[in-house]
């Protein structure tokens, strides 16, 4: 439980309750479908271009919360990523 509150923290909307999550910024919207996928304990995470269309800033964010995700859950991660420069999210350490 204590994981799923730090998730949609990290996820947070800054402020922004009780807004749609369609007038939620981009990088916004794209954690809020991880915390929603996330909601029902998955093994298996499956992330196909979750960066497409994101800014720089929006794309470390997003980065940042799938090592978070990593890190923290008891679960697969399997992503596809056509951009360069993405540091390896699905190595096990």
């Amino acid at each position: 439980m204590r994981k799923r509150r730090k998730l949609l923290s990290r996820c947070s909307t800054g402020g922004r309750k009780g807004l749609y999550s369609a007038n939620l910024p981009y990088g916004k919207q794209r954690k809020l479908e991880i915390a929603r996928a996330l909601a029902t304990s998955p093994k298996l995470l499956l992330l196909d271009e979750p960066a497409a269309g994101m800014n720089p800033n929006e794309t470390q964010e997003l980065m940042d919360t799938i090592q978070f995700v990593r890190a923290n859950f008891d679960m697969t991660i399997l992503l596809s990523s056509m951009t360069c420069g993405w540091y390896p999210v699905s190595v096990r350490s």
